[in-house]
C-alpha cells in the first residue's frame, strides 16, 4: 500500500520541463493563477498540481502509475528534448492519454455529468424504489412521504456515484481500457525554435475533434 498523502494529478516528470533547468530537483517555474488573474511568481513545481489523497487513502494507484508508466514516460520526454525526430509514437499517445484522464479537471467534469444524470433519472429511480417497497416493505412506504423517499434515493445515489476518489479510480481504469484502441493513431511532434517559452496548466492535454 502507498502511504503518499499528496497525490499529483499532473506528473512531476512533466512539470519539471517548464522550469529553467529540468535537471534541478524541485526547480522553480513561473506560476500564474487564472482564477484570481494574479502572477504568483517563481515557485517549486513539486508543490503544485496535487491533492491530498487524490486517489484515496492508502491507494495503490499512485504506486501503479509510478511503476508502470511514469518512469518510461519521463524517459520519453527526455529523449524528445534531445532528439525531436524519433518519438516513440505508441508511448507518446499513452502518455498524453493518461495525463488527460488523471487530472482533477477531468474528474470534476465527470462528477458534474454524473450529478446531472442522477438528477435527470431521479423520478424514475424514485418510482422504481417505491415499487420495491410496495412489494417487500409496504408498511415502510406507508410511513414516509414521496419527498422523503426522493431525498433517500438522491442521497443514496450521490453517496454511491459521486465520490471523488471513486471517480478518479474509474478515470484511470478507463484509460487502461481504451489506450489500445488509439494505438494506431499517428503523432506529430512540434518543436519550438523561438525564445518564447511554452506554457502549460493543471489540465495539460487539449482534445480537439475536427470531425
Amino acid at each position: 500500500m502507498s502511504n503518499v498523502k499528496d497525490n499529483h494529478f499532473v506528473p512531476r516528470f512533466y512539470l519539471r520541463n517548464f522550469t529553467i533547468d529540468p535537471a534541478v530537483k524541485n526547480g522553480r517555474f513561473d506560476f500564474f493563477n487564472l482564477k484570481s488573474r494574479k502572477y504568483i511568481g517563481k515557485i517549486p513545481y513539486g508543490s503544485q498540481m496535487k491533492e491530498k489523497y487524490f486517489y484515496e487513502k492508502d491507494s495503490e494507484i499512485e504506486q501503479m502509475l509510478g511503476e508502470k508508466f511514469e518512469g518510461k514516460h519521463a524517459t520519453l520526454v527526455r529523449d524528445l528534448r534531445e532528439d525531436i525526430t524519433k518519438p516513440n509514437e505508441s508511448m507518446l499517445l499513452e502518455m498524453v492519454l493518461l495525463m488527460h484522464f488523471r487530472t482533477r479537471a477531468q474528474r470534476d467534469e465527470d462528477l458534474t455529468f454524473r450529478k446531472h444524470m442522477i438528477n435527470t433519472l431521479l423520478d424514475s429511480l424514485v418510482e422504481s424504489f417505491k415499487a420495491h417497497l410496495r412489494k417487500d416493505a409496504p408498511w415502510l412506504l406507508d410511513r414516509v412521504t414521496h419527498d422523503e423517499v426522493k431525498d433517500l434515493v438522491r442521497s443514496g445515489s450521490s453517496e454511491r456515484y459521486l465520490r471523488k476518489t471513486d471517480t478518479t479510480r474509474k478515470e484511470v481504469r478507463h484509460f487502461l481500457k481504451i489506450k489500445e484502441q488509439i494505438s494506431g493513431l499517428r503523432c506529430a511532434v512540434l518543436n519550438n525554435p523561438t525564445l518564447t517559452p511554452l506554457i502549460s496548466s493543471d489540465r495539460p492535454v487539449v482534445l480537439l475533434n475536427p470531425f
